[in-house]
């Protein structure tokens, strides 16, 4: 913990799921603002859990209020004035009511929409909730804060290859498999190379052809791909592809992330074009044409600096 900074007075216990890395990185910067941070994942990732997650959900409850309650016993509240919450789907009520009655300041953050992780019973507890749904933020006169990209990515040197390079890493999903591959095609035929890494669980790709749907097994990988493997891709890439879901209506992670490295965003959510840092040279659509020109225009600024990372903490919690 650094003792000086603009966080200095901040005690904060953060609540978030571990999720490749980031939950780590946002502590990380709030330490490097001067803030002191207990950090716990929002859901305890051990055989036990996952064992009763499949048998029975009343089983799931009380296994989580007795690892929430060990761990408050281990806590003395009024040593911190701030709760961070990121998702919390597995943080029961009575750890936020007590976290309120202590006094601290209780901040949510949701990455992730209500139809698919439903927080709306949680949000009384809280002085200030932010979302990256739009849609919500709306709806439910919450804060809408789109997402952030890690302070690596805008140290990524620009590329002067004259071929050019399309970059998608993501996770599977068919209808997001079939849509890069098509995408890909249309690359190609106008010069420009694409390499596509799409994880997928072993044994999701062996039920698959168990059902007879055959898959490019080029383009797969089982494990997890690691974040320096990501930015050396990044930077052998100029264009990097986004294919969110069908019914995404946030920014994803992979907007920022693109952005922030200085590349090209080619992306299928048209929900990018209501943004103020909307450029129609810097983020192209999977729905147009593609020419060589379309691509060579020169990467002159960063469009979305107030989401790197530290910026997007000092915005969010200060």
């Amino acid at each position: 913990m650094k003792n000086s900074g603009v966080f200095s007075d901040k005690k904060i216990i953060f609540i978030c799921p571990k999720f490749i890395g980031y939950n780590e990185a946002i502590k990380t910067e709030i330490e490097n603002l001067g803030g002191y941070v207990l950090m716990f994942n929002d859901r305890p990732y051990n055989g036990v859990f996952d064992f009763f997650k499949k048998i029975n959900i009343s089983i799931i409850k009380l296994y989580q209020n007795v690892n929430w309650y060990c761990r408050l016993r281990k806590i003395d509240l009024d040593s911190y004035n701030t709760l961070f919450v990121i998702r919390g789907e597995y943080v029961p009520l009575f750890v936020l009511d007590k976290c309120k009655k202590a006094g601290l300041e209780m901040i949510m953050y949701q990455w992730d929409s209500v139809k698919n992780c439903n927080y709306l019973y949680q949000k009384d507890f809280f002085n200030k909730i932010s979302t990256f749904d739009g849609g919500d933020a709306k709806l439910y006169g919450f804060d809408y804060f789109p997402l952030f990209y890690r302070s690596e990515y805008a140290e990524i040197e620009s590329r002067n290859s004259k071929t050019k390079t399309a970059l998608f890493v993501g996770t599977f999903q068919m209808l997001r498999y079939s849509s890069v591959l098509e995408l890909k095609e249309r690359l190609n035929k106008v010069g420009i190379e694409t390499i596509i890494k799409i994880r997928i669980p072993f044994y999701h790709y062996l039920k698959l052809l168990m059902k007879g749907v055959k898959l490019k097994k080029e383009y797969l990988f089982f494990k997890n791909i690691s974040f320096s493997e990501i930015l050396m891709l990044y930077s052998s890439s100029d264009i990097i592809i986004d294919a969110a879901n069908e019914n995404q209506r946030g920014l994803t992670m992979r907007t920022f992330e693109a952005l922030g490295a200085n590349r090209i965003l080619l992306t299928n959510n048209l929900s990018v074009k209501q943004e103020p840092f909307y450029d129609s040279k810097r983020i192209k659509f999977f729905d147009q044409e593609f020419f060589s020109e379309t691509f060579n225009d020169d990467i002159i600024s960063n469009l979305v600096k107030d989401q790197k990372l530290d910026n997007w903490i000092l915005k969010l919690i200060n």
